[in-house]
């Protein structure tokens, strides 16, 4: 598991390291987990991996951001637990 504490460190974490998946929160210092997600899928290297979006943002328009913005999923904060690992596994058993 790779850790970053902005999104300037986990674009350059995903980029060079290429995980399955990201776990990004929308509000980060740096550059925010949309704005990541974007770059990646620009990047030819890392535009496969999957990302999940944290974030207590749960207006439709935010939805519709992060999604035109690459996302694969999205989990609205507060969430129980288990939902976390739920939509991990799910993710990472996508083809």
């Amino acid at each position: 598991m790779l850790t970053a504490t902005n999104g300037v460190d986990a674009l350059k974490l995903a980029i060079d390291e290429r995980p399955d998946l990201l776990v990004l929160d929308w509000m980060m210092p740096g550059f925010s987990g949309v704005e990541v997600c974007a770059a990646l899928r620009v990047h030819r290297e890392a535009r496969m991996t999957r990302v999940l979006m944290l974030t207590a943002r749960a207006q439709e328009s935010d939805l519709q951001a992060a999604y035109e913005a690459g996302v694969d999923e999205f989990l609205i904060k507060p969430f129980r637990p288990g939902e976390l690992q739920e939509r991990v596994a799910a993710l990472l058993a996508r083809a």
